[in-house]
């Protein structure tokens, strides 16, 4: 399992380029799935096209299906435009990218009015509240393990007293929303900001906090592949990492890149990454096939040679092991 965690890192320095939305990753692994937490961050940039070219070839090499927040769409669709045409937009072109090629993939993102309600002064809030409303009563419907059908609850029972909270608003417009004293007064229980404008975006994103959550939480359960690309804003990942590993009995093997509290995330540098990590911890299982079987025993040999150390060449694997995490 280990072995293969440096295979999916070395694939990531062959296909990813050092400039890109990524600025995290976190590895967890369980004894059926690999979860690989690819952590984005919301701002366009103009290497766009050869991330997603690069993701895509990642998820070919590791047969890995991929979980999507399509938040791109959102603003693509305000504007009438193609995904497929959109450079800058690595989430939206990369769910479209993901369908092209057929790659097994799911787009987890419901908020289709949100560029709508953000752009045009005829969307009210209500079609926003309705988009929430639909994504909660399908979690609902779930029924996966008893610990997410927990979760799935507490969160249906938080977002909806939210989303009642915010009904009386529903046919003002984002600019009306901005203005409306009320509003603002009540928006910032969930969120600070200064702009006013900001603050309602803010507002309108975190009142629904958990349900994207639950969305990819339950396309990991029924998901048939061993290995699954989470491609979100970081800031879901933080609250799917303490579920993972508090909840589902998955271990953090590796992780890599900028806090998610940082606000403005540098790109990962995945050579430097590489090179940091300790290649005798991850390679200690039993587990190691063939090839890597006998890159241990000619690596061991180099380390002899120039320590001048004496190898007997009959050794098994146990004892090459033993002998190079030393």
């Amino acid at each position: 399992m280990k072995f293969k965690l440096v295979s999916f890192l070395s694939l990531i320095l062959i296909f990813i380029p050092v400039k890109s939305y990524v600025y995290r990753v976190d590895v967890f692994n369980a004894p059926e799935k690999n979860i690989y937490l690819i952590s984005d961050f919301h701002k366009h940039t103009k290497n766009t096209k050869n991330q997603v070219s690069d993701t895509i070839n990642l998820a070919k090499q590791l047969d890995s299906s991929v979980i999507v927040e399509n938040y791109d769409h959102n603003f693509i669709k305000s504007n009438n435009l193609d995904e497929k045409d959109i450079k800058s937009c690595y989430l939206g072109l990369l769910s479209y990218e993901c369908k092209s090629q057929q790659i097994s993939s799911f787009d987890v993102d419901f908020r289709g009015n949100l560029g709508p309600f953000l752009y045009y002064s005829n969307i009210k809030l209500g079609a926003l509240l309705s988009d929430y409303r639909d994504a909660l009563e399908d979690i609902l419907k779930y029924n996966d393990s008893s610990i997410l059908n927990s979760f799935y609850k507490e969160t249906y029972n938080i977002i909806k007293k939210n989303l009642d909270n915010l009904e009386k608003y529903k046919n003002l417009s984002y600019i009306e929303c901005c203005r409306n004293k009320e509003f603002l007064q009540k928006a910032q229980k969930y969120s600070k900001a200064l702009d006013n404008k900001q603050l309602v975006f803010n507002c309108i994103l975190c009142m629904n906090w958990g349900l994207l959550e639950a969305r990819i939480l339950h396309e990991i359960y029924n998901c048939k592949n061993q290995n699954i690309f989470v491609c979100v804003g970081g800031c879901h990942n933080e609250t799917l990492e303490q579920i993972f590993t508090e909840k589902l009995g998955y271990k953090k093997t590796y992780s890599y890149g900028s806090s998610h509290k940082d606000e403005n995330p540098k790109s990962i540098s995945f050579k430097n990454m590489i090179k940091k990590m300790q290649f005798n911890k991850l390679v200690t299982s039993e587990d190691v096939n063939i090839k890597s079987y006998i890159l241990l025993m000619l690596l061991t040999y180099i380390i002899a040679i120039l320590s001048k150390s004496n190898i007997p060449y009959r050794w098994n694997k146990k004892e090459y092991l033993k002998f190079f995490s030393k």
